[in-house]
């Protein structure tokens, strides 16, 4: 699910304060399999009864996968009616994502700029993801390129 305050049509409509977010719930399944796929073994992602041992209370969601989560964001986003590529991203874990815990991911545009060198919009972007609780869990910045073609 996505929603969003101002869909960007080309790259001149891009707006600073122009949002987008989007959420998702996590299974346990899908914990295991995305740390798996990204050789992370940690047993706080795969083993049930240690991640219960410890200050966790159960299973958590690796950081690549959230931030994997918060980048295929912005590329869903500029890209239904542009195109785009992202050039940098910058996160801070600031609490543990739980296995079937609710997060709301969001981004704002805070500033943007053509730059004929690239042949496009320099965007950049800050974020967060928050749990149900509305505490963030992670924070960050990025720039994206948003251009008519690549």
């Amino acid at each position: 699910m996505t929603d969003q305050t101002h869909q960007t049509q080309r790259p001149d409509d891009i707006r600073v304060g122009e949002r987008f977010a989007s959420q998702v719930t996590l299974t346990r399944a899908q914990i295991a399999t995305f740390a798996t796929l990204c050789g992370d073994m940690n047993p706080l992602h795969h083993d049930e009864a240690y991640a219960q041992r410890t200050r966790f209370g159960g299973l958590i969601a690796c950081g690549p996968q959230i931030t994997s989560l918060m980048m295929g964001l912005t590329a869903t986003y500029f890209s239904q009616t542009t195109a785009m590529l992202g050039l940098e991203f910058a996160f801070r874990f600031r609490k543990a994502v739980k296995a079937e815990e609710s997060i709301r991911m969001e981004w704002e545009v805070v500033a943007a700029e053509y730059k004929r060198s690239l042949g496009g919009h320099l965007v950049s972007l800050e974020g967060k993801a928050t749990n149900q609780q509305g505490e963030v869990v992670l924070s960050g910045s990025g720039k994206v390129l948003v251009t008519t073609t690549l």
